[in-house]
C-alpha cells in the first residue's frame, strides 16, 4: 500500500483516539475508538482494529521537547493519542498530529511502515472505499442535522 493510501485511511479516524498498541513481531497491532464511525456499521460498536504492517520504525516526538522521542510501544499508548491531522513526512514516515491527555499537551507520532489494515468490531478487515463511504455518510448525516 502507497503511503499516500495510508496516510487518507488514517485522516478518516481524525478526532479518535488511539488505544492498545501492541508489537507483534514488525507489526504494530492498535485499536481505534472512532463512536461516530463505529456505530454507522452497528449502533453498539465503538471500534476498529488496525495493523501497521511491517514497521521499520516508530516514535512519538511531543511538540515542547523536539530532542526528546519516545520509542516504546506501551509509553506511547499511555499517552492516550487523539488523533488530530496526518501527513506524509521525509524519510518514508506518516505523522500523525495527536493531542495527549497525559504527560505532554500534544506532538507526532512517527510511523514508517509498508501496509496498513483495518478491521471493525466483529474483524471484518474494510478497504479505504469503505471507510471513505462510512466517513462521506457520517458528514452528510451530519449535515443534514445541522440544516
Amino acid at each position: 500500500m502507497t503511503r499516500g493510501k495510508i496516510k487518507e485511511i488514517m485522516s478518516i479516524f481524525q478526532d479518535s483516539n488511539l488505544e492498545e498498541l501492541t508489537f507483534i513481531d514488525s507489526n504494530l497491532n492498535f485499536r481505534i475508538k472512532c463512536e461516530f464511525l463505529a456505530q454507522l456499521i452497528d449502533k453498539n460498536y465503538k471500534y476498529f482494529y488496525g495493523v501497521f504492517k511491517n514497521c521499520m520504525d516508530v516514535y512519538f516526538q511531543p511538540w515542547d521537547e523536539e530532542n526528546f522521542h519516545i520509542v516504546d510501544v506501551n509509553e506511547i499508548s499511555k499517552l492516550e493519542l487523539e488523533l488530530l491531522n496526518v501527513e506524509l513526512a521525509d524519510n518514508g514516515y506518516i505523522k500523525i498530529y495527536v493531542n495527549c491527555n497525559q504527560r505532554f499537551p500534544g506532538g507526532n507520532w512517527l510511523i514508517q511502515c509498508k501496509d496498513l489494515i483495518i478491521f471493525d468490531e466483529d474483524l471484518r478487515e474494510m478497504n479505504l472505499l469503505q471507510l471513505i463511504e462510512l466517513s462521506e455518510k457520517y458528514w452528510y448525516l451530519s449535515d443534514k442535522a445541522e440544516g
